[in-house]
Formats: structure tokens, sequence, C-alpha cells
């Protein structure tokens, strides 16, 4: 175990957490850049102070939910927030409903094999504190944006980039 200072966030229903030293800010989302051939999750980009940053479903990545089209990506934009991390020295904006608060806790090790959001999770989820008498699942950020969808997603952001 050990103590954390956290971003609490909800996406799709489910309560989850960021390491705070990885999140940069917190906006309130809008209307993206749609990008052709955008990897799966990849909403678009935002232009954050002259800097292209792809937007991700969240809930997507993680397995709660398929990504918002049409109107319902709308009103996700509108109504959402946007946490801007860094992950792999690059800057990726993660599309959530609500942004709770910061809270510090107790980390503990997620147990091996554990699938707490669906098939993939035990992948995604570095570990889990408890905050009111609820289970928070702690997001690993590496996981969510691994090299390969980085290299796509900079494609697709910059498709004059090198592979």
């Amino acid at each position: 175990m050990s103590a954390s200072t956290v971003l609490l966030i909800e996406s799709s229903g489910q309560l989850l957490a960021l390491p705070h030293s990885q999140v940069r800010e917190v906006i309130r989302a809008g209307l993206v850049t749609r990008l052709p051939r955008a990897p799966f999750g990849c909403l678009g980009t935002i232009n954050l102070r002259g800097e292209l940053v792809p937007v991700l479903a969240l809930a997507t990545l993680v397995g709660l939910a398929r990504p918002p089209r049409g109107e319902a990506l709308e009103q996700a934009l509108v109504r959402g927030h946007l946490v801007v991390c860094t992950f792999n020295e690059s800057l990726f904006g993660l599309l959530v409903d609500r942004v709770l608060d910061l809270k510090e806790g107790q980390i503990d090790a997620l147990e091996a094999g554990a699938s707490v959001l669906g098939p993939r999770s035990s992948e995604l989820i570095s570990g889990s504190l408890r905050i009111e008498a609820r289970t928070v699942w702690l997001l690993a950020p590496e996981a969510l944006v691994r090299p390969a969808r980085r290299k796509l997603l900079e494609r697709a952001v910059r498709p004059g980039a090198p592979a």
C-alpha cells in the first residue's frame, strides 16, 4: 500500500481515479475537430493554446461504453469535461462525464487476474482505494495510451509526422 493523491472522475456511471501527478489540467469539453483515420476511442482533437491534443473517450477505452456518435457525441462534449493528462511524454485529453475532487488515499495493489470493469481491466487498472465506503479503481494512464496507440494518434493528429 502507498499513499497517493488522485483525481476522482466519473465515466459512464463508474467512479474512477487518475494519478494527480499525470493530470495537467481540467477544462470544459467542447467541440472537437474530427480526424480521418483516427484510432478507436479517439473522438478528434482540440487546439489547447497552440498545441494539438487528441481527445479520447475514456469510457470507450476502458470498455464501459461504445464510442459516442452523432447527437450523443455532441451532448457528451457539451456536458463533459476533458482531463488533460501527460502520458508517455505526450498530451491527451480524456473525455469524462464529471470531475469530482482531488483526494489522498492508500492505494491497494490490484490482485493478479482481477477483472473489475471488463476483460481488459486488469491491464488498465493499477490499484484501488476506498473513499467514503466506495471502491475507486485507479487507472494506469500508461496502459490507456500504449506506444502503438500513441503512434496511431500522432499520425492522425499530424499526418506528415514520421511513423
